[in-house]
């Protein structure tokens, strides 16, 4: 999926990932677990942690099942986990 390869690239393009998951929920296309999960770990890999605990608290907000792997990426430095 596009979404995952800008998360994953080294670049970390969360804004990029921000960009197409807000355009998905405009289109009738709601997040879910699994962009919710590339959101997060897009925002870990730049660094931009606050940016990617919002998006975890939209998440629980929205009553999307979050799981440890969502919270493993708000805490775990992105080097240990690509």
């Amino acid at each position: 999926m596009l979404i995952y390869a800008y998360a994953s690239s080294s670049q970390g393009e969360y804004q990029k990932v921000l960009t197409m998951a807000s355009k998905w929920d405009r289109r009738g296309f709601p997040v879910d677990a699994a962009v919710g999960w590339v959101t997060i770990k897009a925002c870990a890999a730049r660094g931009v942690w606050e940016i990617g605990a919002a998006a975890l608290n939209d998440l629980e907000e929205a009553g999307i099942e979050v799981t440890a792997n969502h919270y493993e990426c708000v805490l775990t430095p992105q080097n240990s986990q690509i």
